[in-house]
């Protein structure tokens, strides 16, 4: 049997034009933060965008205890809310917004959050053995929706 270059030629130019179609065609503006990422970076900014990311902890003893809580929001337009509280605290609760960005970093792959009139601070990204993400060393659960996700408008 011979093979015919020529239509082989052609579906080849049609299968780079469909993939040049498809990855120009992409109307989906809800992690756009950029090109030429990698599979690792725009992976982690779709998990991430439109995503509340939760961290509860509570101990209690004989003696008495304490609760710690923290989130936050990680907007699709690129911002963030930052809200902890702890029962231990006599401060109050903590806030902080900004922007917010996936990049890599050292050969693994960072979120990069810069506060409003701040410096950024690059946290390792991870996930557990529970699937929840590992920002730095704490472990948060992700939410999309419902009472527990993010306040995006």
């Amino acid at each position: 049997m011979a093979i015919d270059f020529k239509s082989r030629k052609t579906w080849l130019w049609g299968a780079l034009g469909l993939l040049v179609y498809l990855n120009l065609g992409n109307d989906d503006d809800s992690t756009s933060f950029g090109g030429g990422d990698s599979d690792a970076v725009g992976g982690w900014r779709t998990t991430l965008s439109g995503t509340r990311l939760n961290y509860f902890h509570t101990y209690n003893s004989y003696s008495g205890g304490f609760s710690r809580s923290q989130k936050m929001d990680l907007c699709p337009q690129g911002t963030y809310t930052f809200y902890a509280e702890a029962s231990f605290d006599a401060t109050g609760p903590a806030t902080e917004a900004g922007t917010w960005n996936v990049q890599e970093n050292g050969g693994g792959v960072s979120l990069v959050l810069t506060p409003d009139n701040g410096e950024p601070t690059y946290l390792p990204l991870a996930f557990d053995e529970k699937q929840n993400i590992l920002v730095g060393s704490r472990s948060y659960i992700p939410a999309k929706s419902g009472k527990h996700g993010p306040a995006c408008y």
